[in-house]
């Protein structure tokens, strides 16, 4: 996983969260994708967020980094 995007998902999904650090970066930014998603179905607004959010850039990302290992 390159500086750039361990540094955003450091400072961003993981700041003041600590109880949260034996997740995988995968597993971590796959459930916030699921709670999003599941949270834009209620509202009504499902597909909404779709591929162009940033949990669902850096989960893609974090899935081909750990696919490629």
């Amino acid at each position: 996983m390159s500086w750039a995007t361990q540094r955003a998902i450091n400072s961003r999904y993981r700041a003041g969260r600590p109880d949260f650090s034996f997740l995988s970066d995968v597993a971590y930014l796959q459930a916030c994708v699921d709670a999003i998603d599941g949270i834009a179905r209620i509202e009504g607004h499902a597909g909404s967020y779709g591929a162009e959010g940033s949990y669902h850039r850096l989960l893609r990302v974090a899935q081909r980094k750990a696919g490629g290992q």
